[in-house]
């Protein structure tokens, strides 16, 4: 397994710095203990098939008690295992690896969301975490590396980019002898981040969040846009309130977005807490030239079922978020979007009568939808 992951580290050392590359990095989830793992691609791939996509992640070899690590989601690709915890090189090495192959849609320098994780048994929170690339994937498994092949790969030199609170270090680890990193300082911040969503309203954004299980140390909310996906500005700031105790609810409207004269919108939450401690949530976008119109639940008012149809514009990954009317989330279900129609089926059987409220999320945008369920 060495030889051919250095064969194949060669390979790719190879390939010139105009090459279409794929790279990863990492960040913090919006619970304590939780963690995410990111990917970017330099350029837009509608429904790439991946050979491998292998990653390792070391937290200190000091660590005790040695925890375990538990996916929370894997969007991007399924079928992680996780090798048993071995240390070399002063890290404590979990190697994810994968023998599923699958498609992917990807859009040029917009980071996606590839693996959801948390360690179990082990201190409230490891000092740090770390995406690890060990030279030639290490001496003992050679599988300690972030490794992407199939179509797009990943690049030595160029493994890791850097995302707010991230620290990368980017060697010649392939072929090399250095390591390479994109590291964070796991924090355990007081305030939690619940659902984050944007919607289109007439002219204006309008962005909704939720602070669960609110605390006195909440202190404000940056709301930051951008027209890239990458390079985020400050546009306002949202002071948190008083309430302690419960999920509290925020909102912001960003007016007259045809001013900006950009297709699509990006937008994510910064909260601050009163120790300066920040966390993010994900990146939400918004489409101007929306297919709200095209969006329809059917039969409304509904009793055993309702569908959601929708037109999508290209092929990726969908989700259908059922709140009941005061906000709280019923349920959540995901799938893979088809260019054109798409209908998916709510089951409503076991709801009480009232007024719900669907959030659909497709590659495009996020649109807000309502129906009524009957006794």
């Amino acid at each position: 397994m060495k030889k051919l992951i250095i064969f194949a580290g060669l390979i790719l050392w190879g390939i010139t710095s105009n090459a279409q590359i794929m790279q990863a990095s990492i960040g913090l989830g919006p619970e304590e203990n939780l963690f995410k793992i990111f990917l970017k691609s330099s350029a837009t791939l509608p429904n790439l098939q991946m050979s491998t996509v292998q990653y390792s992640i070391g937290i200190p070899a000091s660590t005790t008690p040695v925890p375990t690590l538990e996916f929370v989601d894997q969007p991007v690709q399924g079928g992680y295992q996780v090798t048993p915890p071995y240390i070399e090189d002063g890290y404590l090495l979990y190697d994810l690896v994968t023998a599923v192959s699958t498609t992917y849609s990807f859009t040029a320098n917009l980071e996606t969301l590839a693996i959801s994780f948390k360690f179990n048994g082990g201190p409230a929170t490891p000092t740090n975490v770390s995406l690890v690339t060990l030279p030639g994937g290490g001496a003992i498994t050679g599988n300690a590396l972030f490794l992407f092949t199939g179509g797009v790969f990943s690049v030595e030199n160029q493994l890791y980019y850097t995302r707010t609170g991230t620290t990368v270090i980017n060697n010649p680890s392939y072929t090399g002898s250095s390591n390479s990193t994109a590291s964070l300082g796991a924090v355990v911040l007081p305030i939690k981040l619940g659902d984050f969503t944007v919607t289109k309203q007439n002219n204006d954004g309008y962005l909704t969040w939720v602070l669960l299980d609110q605390d006195a140390s909440a202190n404000h909310f940056d709301i930051e846009r951008s027209i890239n996906g990458t390079d985020f500005v400050k546009i306002s700031t949202v002071q948190a309130s008083a309430a302690t105790g419960v999920d509290v609810v925020y909102n912001f409207t960003d007016p007259n977005l045809p001013a900006l004269q950009k297709s699509i919108i990006y937008y994510r939450i910064k909260a601050v807490d009163k120790n300066g401690n920040v966390l993010y949530t994900d990146i939400k976008n918004l489409r101007l030239s929306s297919v709200k119109n095209q969006a329809s639940v059917f039969p409304n008012p509904a009793k055993e079922f309702t569908n959601v149809s929708f037109t999508a514009g290209s092929t990726g990954k969908g989700q259908i978020t059922l709140l009941d009317a005061s906000g709280k989330r019923i349920s959540e279900q995901t799938f893979t979007t088809i260019q054109g129609t798409n209908k998916q089926l709510i089951n409503t059987a076991n709801l009480a009568a009232g007024t719900y409220n669907i959030i659909l999320s497709t590659p495009e945008e996020t649109i807000n939808l309502t129906f009524v369920k009957l006794k």
